[in-house]
């Protein structure tokens, strides 16, 4: 029953004198099973080294906007659009994105009429795509599109908070369109000679991209018109 045994050294050896303890084979094995077990305990709570795209992607990873998973279950990076075909207009943020063909929609409509002036900007399709895209995206997780959309046939003027989020949409919606306006310059005075520039479509498309999959989530935040009405309904119902 121990892991030791008593063992008689002799002369010459060549082993220095331990007092007479010989260390068990299965001490040994019980020995390196403990070290197993706890560099794989070890490994379980670090989790696997971090890769390079995993590091690349750490910020959009760790970001709360992720934080209430995908609106549809089939939804990928990969058939965002197939989802937003299906899907009326109504139900799916994403048509709003899909292509120009949706630029005459009423929600189209609705949300680009937040636009500032086309006052010394670029002018293009796809930028314009592209600040819908960011307002879209802002007034989603602000809670506020459906609220936006739902009145956009209504005469009336828009609550405070709607207001608000619909005006720091579209200022950082315009900050955006200039930033790929000089993205777009400082790769055109990079070309060589006689080198054709690239197109607008292909600077406005990444940043479409990454649109479409934020409008793919659930929103981060709860429009404030609906806390309220669900605070008066339950307040009515006590």
């Amino acid at each position: 029953g121990t892991f030791k045994t008593v063992v008689r050294w002799g002369e010459g050896n060549g082993f220095q004198d331990t007092g007479g303890l010989e260390e068990h084979w299965m001490a040994g094995m019980v020995a390196i099973v403990n070290g197993l077990t706890s560099h794989v305990a070890t490994a379980l709570v670090r989790g696997h080294q971090t890769e390079d795209l995993e590091a690349t992607c750490q910020k959009w990873l760790d970001s709360p906007l992720f934080a209430r998973g995908s609106s549809s279950t089939s939804a990928s990076a990969s058939n965002l659009n197939l989802v937003a075909d299906k899907q009326s207009a109504s139900t799916s943020p994403l048509q709003l994105l899909t292509t120009h063909e949706s630029d005459n929609t009423p929600d189209a409509l609705a949300i680009d009429s937040l636009r500032q002036p086309l006052f010394g900007v670029r002018q293009s399709p796809s930028l314009d795509l592209l600040e819908r895209g960011v307002m879209a995206v802002i007034l989603h997780h602000a809670g506020e599109l459906p609220a936006l959309l739902d009145g956009k046939e209504k005469a009336a003027p828009r609550p405070p908070g709607l207001e608000a989020a619909c005006q720091s949409a579209a200022i950082a919606a315009r900050g955006v369109r200039r930033q790929v306006g000089e993205l777009k310059d400082l790769a055109t005075l990079s070309l060589k000679e006689g080198a054709d520039p690239a197109s607008w479509a292909s600077f406005c498309d990444p940043v479409l991209g990454r649109a479409r999959l934020l409008l793919s989530l659930e929103p981060l935040c709860v429009a404030t018109t609906e806390e309220g009405g669900e605070e008066e309904e339950n307040g009515g119902g006590a």
